[in-house]
């Protein structure tokens, strides 16, 4: 694919805030893992914005899992294993990030992100942040209803404790269906 005019990293909410502020009028896109980007040959004329340190946090607060937009869905999947919460497996089989995973309603083996999603935290692109409830963004397969321009911050999701030895065993059954479905060392477009 092409070039584009500005790519940057961005450290923090406050980084953000600024850069949203100061180019009104100019087109601008969010990049997660890079997983699920096909760029055109003309290339992008705007900026495209990676999440940098402060998005790839994660918090186990007392009834639910606090995780920035760029943490990756296999580092969501490894921390809950860690910490004995169930539901989060299937991330381990889903390259990308949450941001994205969350935008796109990412799932695989019979689960999806809006099943265990409370609400995301977003900055607009006037750099005003708010929070929206799982049931008003409208998740459906592969698709959301996030307002446009609107940039994920964070995701709340909740936190079930389960047996440690049941997650190991799902999320082993995953990577074997994985190995044997998929060309996960090709490279492919998709």
């Amino acid at each position: 694919g092409g070039k584009t005019k500005v790519f940057c990293i961005v450290d923090n909410e406050k980084e953000l805030s600024i850069i949203l502020q100061n180019i009104k009028g100019i087109p601008y896109e969010i990049i997660g893992a890079g997983s699920n980007i096909l760029v055109r040959d003309k290339g992008f004329e705007g900026f495209l914005i990676k999440l940098g340190k402060s998005f790839n946090q994660i918090k186990l607060k007392n009834s639910y899992l606090e995780v920035g937009a760029s943490i990756l869905d296999i580092n969501l999947s490894k921390f809950a294993q860690l910490n004995n919460l169930k539901n989060f497996e299937f991330y381990s089989g889903i390259p990308g990030t949450i941001g994205g995973a969350v935008i796109m309603n990412a799932g695989c083996y019979g689960s999806e992100t809006k099943e265990i999603l409370i609400d995301i935290k977003t900055m607009n692109y006037n750099g005003e942040v708010k929070t929206i409830d799982n049931k008003d963004l409208n998740l459906d397969y592969r698709q959301s209803k996030l307002p446009k321009g609107d940039i994920i911050i964070s995701a709340n999701f909740e936190s079930n404790y389960g047996n440690k030895i049941e997650i190991e065993k799902k999320i082993k059954e995953i990577k074997l269906m994985r190995e044997k479905t998929q060309p996960i060392k090709e490279k492919t477009s998709g």
